[in-house]
């Protein structure tokens, strides 16, 4: 049995590759709204890991003091804030890596 012979046209062609680059500017409009979304998470960061503070569960409205020896404290609330947004950003960077993969749902926000 003769396989049927594909013809290849300059519609085909005009076609095919009229696919691809909508493929490639879809992948590219996703990976530059994940680079965003990861920026936003790393900028509302209120520390930089490298910074040395002290974790505090004081139930008082502050969020952030410096005491009298110079020390930063942290309330908890601030420190899962800020562990929430380098996780969101994380998440975000590997998304932006790898466009065409699903991205689950964000988790809630903590208060």
């Amino acid at each position: 049995m003769r396989l049927p012979r594909v013809r290849i046209t300059v519609r085909g062609m005009m076609v095919t590759v009229a696919a691809v680059a909508g493929l490639l500017a879809w992948g590219n409009h996703r990976r530059n709204s994940f680079i965003q979304r990861a920026e936003w998470h790393r900028s509302r960061k209120f520390y930089n890991s490298e910074l040395s503070v002290r974790v505090s569960n004081d139930s008082t409205s502050r969020l952030w003091w410096v005491d009298s020896n110079g020390a930063l404290w942290l309330s908890a609330k601030l420190v899962q804030k800020d562990q929430w947004h380098s996780a969101m950003a994380a998440k975000y960077s590997r998304a932006a890596r790898r466009p065409w993969l699903p991205v689950l749902f964000d988790p809630p926000e903590p208060d």
